[in-house]
C-alpha cells in the first residue's frame, strides 16, 4: 500500500512540475550590506497567502519524502531555525537557523536539477530546511553538493542565501549542475526569477549601470524588479538617518507585485531577528529567535502568518499539532488551482511524514 502511494505522490509532483512552470513570475530577494546592518528582504508573491510561521527544533532525525527507487537523504538538525510554511511542516519557503544563515526560494524556468547519482535526495523544499537544519555559512551550503541532490522532478527554482558574516550567494542548478554566484560574481546581492547572470547583463543596460534603458517604475516583470531591487540596496546610504530596516521594505515595496505579493519579509541577521507583514494584515510582527527554546526537548511553536498583532509576537505562537500542520496543508493544496486534485490519501501522508522524526542519540551533524 505504502509502496502505491509512493507512485501516485510521484506521479503528482512531476505534473506539479509541468502545470507549476508557466504560471508564475514572482518573488524578490536582496541583501543589504553597510558593514553595520546586514539584512535579507524578501517579498512572495503567489496566489494565496496562507502559511505558518514555524520553529524548527535541533537534535531531530530526519529523512526526506521522495519518490521511490531513490534513496532519501537523512541527517540530523543541528540548528533551530524559524521559517515560512505554506505548504507544510518542512516544507519552507524560506528562513533563518540560530546562527544567522538565511535561505530563500524564487521561482527560475528552465532550472534542471542533477541526473540520480550514488547521492541521496530531497526536493527542493526540503533542501531549503535541510541547509537551515546543517548549515551555518556559504561554504557549508556548497560543500552539501557532495553529499546530497535536489531530485530531478523537482519544482524549478533557484536560491539566495546569506550567512551572518555577510557572505552571500544566488545558487542555482543549471543543466544539472549547481551553479553558484558569490563574491565577484555577485557584484549586486539581489536576485527575482531569471538567472543571475541574465539578470546582471540586463542591469548593465540600465541607467547608473553603464546603460540607457530607463528602469519601469511599476513592472513586475522579473529583470525589472531585480533591477529595481538593485537600485534600491546601491542607493542606501547608512549616514541618512540609519534606517537600514525602513529602507529595506522601502526596496520590497518599490519591487511589490500589488495584491500578488502576500508577504514581505525583512532578516535582521546580525540581531537575529525577522520582520515581517501580509497584504492580509499589513501590520508590522518581530520575531526573535532569542525568545525560542530550540531544543528537541521542547515543543515545534507555529504562528498564523496574519494573525492580528503587531510588534513582538513570541508569546503569540501556538504548540505544533499534526492537526495544525494538517490543515495548513489541505488548506493550501486544495486553493492552488494545479494541486487541488490531489487525493486526501497523500495530502495525509505529506502531514504525517514529521510525525517520523525522532530525538537523535547525539546532537548535531549529519548521519
Amino acid at each position: 500500500m505504502k509502496s502505491a502511494l509512493n507512485r501516485l505522490l510521484a506521479l503528482l509532483l512531476v505534473l506539479h512540475v509541468v502545470l507549476f512552470g508557466p504560471s508564475l513570475d514572482g518573488c524578490t530577494t536582496f541583501c543589504l550590506d553597510d558593514g553595520q546592518s546586514l539584512l535579507f528582504g524578501r517579498n512572495y508573491d503567489w496566489s494565496i497567502g496562507v502559511g505558518l510561521v514555524m520553529v524548527n527544533n535541533k537534535g531531530l532525525s530526519k529523512s526526506a519524502l521522495i519518490p521511490p527507487l531513490e534513496a532519501p537523504a537523512r541527517w540530523v538538525s543541528t540548528y533551530g531555525s524559524v521559517t515560512f510554511n505554506q505548504y507544510g511542516r518542512e516544507l519552507p519557503m524560506g528562513g533563518m537557523n540560530e546562527k544567522g544563515f538565511v535561505v530563500e526560494v524564487m521561482w527560475l524556468q528552465g532550472t534542471v536539477y542533477p541526473e540520480r547519482d550514488d547521492r541521496p535526495a530531497l526536493r527542493e523544499l526540503t533542501w531549503v530546511q535541510y541547509l537551515l537544519d546543517t548549515c551555518r555559512s556559504v561554504d557549508e551550503v556548497i560543500a552539501t553538493d557532495a553529499a546530497v541532490r535536489i531530485t530531478r522532478d523537482s519544482v524549478p527554482v533557484h536560491f539566495l542565501i546569506c550567512d551572518s558574516t555577510g557572505d552571500a550567494a544566488v545558487v542555482e542548478f543549471i543543466e544539472g549542475r549547481m551553479v553558484v554566484h558569490r563574491a565577484e560574481g555577485l557584484p549586486f546581492e539581489a536576485s527575482a526569477n531569471n538567472t543571475y547572470a541574465d539578470s546582471l547583463r540586463y542591469l548593465k543596460s540600465c541607467e547608473g549601470f553603464g546603460g540607457e534603458r530607463v528602469i519601469p517604475p511599476e513592472s513586475t516583470n522579473s529583470l525589472d524588479r531585480f533591477a529595481r531591487a538593485a537600485r534600491g540596496v546601491a542607493r542606501y546610504d547608512r549616514d541618512d538617518d540609519g534606517e537600514a530596516i525602513a529602507h529595506a521594505f522601502k526596496i520590497l515595496a518599490d519591487v511589490s507585485q500589488g495584491k500578488a505579493t502576500r508577504w514581505s519579509i525583512v532578516y535582521d541577521v546580525k540581531n537575529l531577528a525577522i520582520l515581517f507583514k501580509t497584504n492580509k494584515l499589513p501590520k508590522l510582527k518581530i520575531v526573535e529567535l532569542e525568545n525560542f527554546d530550540f531544543s528537541c526537548d521542547s515543543p515545534c511553536r507555529v504562528l498564523d502568518v496574519d494573525f492580528d498583532s503587531v510588534g513582538d509576537v513570541h508569546e503569540c505562537f501556538d504548540d505544533y499539532t499534526f492537526e495544525i500542520n494538517r490543515k495548513l496543508i489541505h488548506e493550501s493544496w486544495k486553493n492552488t488551482t494545479f494541486l487541488a486534485n490531489t487525493p486526501d490519501m497523500i495530502l495525509e501522508m505529506i502531514a504525517g511524514h514529521p510525525e517520523s522524526f525522532s530525538p537523535a542519540k547525539k546532537e548535531g551533524g549529519q548521519e
